[in-house]
């Protein structure tokens, strides 16, 4: 929590603490240490839980320290930790793999139309590595029911057979 004068921090990290605390995912939630010049003052808590999958329990904690920066304008919240980095991340590379998807059938579709010169022709290896992605996605579900996936794990699954059905 940042602020334009020394002390000027102290409701809105009260409101902050109150706020991440209330949220049932925090827990030590320390109290504020402020810097030395008194603008700027720290506050540490712990995801409860297992740490790996506190990415995926962050997202109360986020919404509060949001909620918190918004009734007071006046000072600047940031939130960072473990838990908010592997959901910032783990968000940026599912968003980076659905761009991908999306463009990987219509390029290789293309790039196969111009190397054989018909579509038909394009057409097969296209069709038989869809073909091939659906029956692994299949394959794929039936084993998740035991074991634990990541939120990538279907795009990378996807693009690596597509690539490597239409070779």
């Amino acid at each position: 929590v940042s602020a334009p004068a020394a002390g000027d921090w102290k409701p809105a990290a009260e409101a902050l603490a109150t706020a991440v605390r209330e949220t049932g995912e925090a827990q030590n939630i320390a109290p504020p240490v402020p810097s030395k010049d008194g603008k700027d003052v720290l506050i540490t808590f712990e995801m409860k839980g297992d740490a790996a999958t506190s990415p995926d329990r962050v997202q109360p904690v986020l919404d509060a320290v949001t909620a918190v920066g918004e009734h007071h304008p006046d000072v600047e919240i940031h939130q960072f930790g473990e838990a908010s980095a592997g959901k910032w991340l783990g968000d940026l590379l599912a968003e980076d793999f659905k761009k991908a998807e999306f463009t990987a059938v219509p390029l290789a579709l293309g790039i196969l139309v111009v190397a054989f010169g018909a579509i038909v022709a394009a057409l097969l290896p296209v069709g038989l590595a869809l073909t091939a992605c659906m029956a692994a996605f299949g394959l794929l579900s039936i084993a998740s029911h035991q074991l634990h996936l990541f939120q990538t794990t279907y795009s990378v699954m996807f693009l690596m057979g597509f690539a490597v059905g239409v070779d």
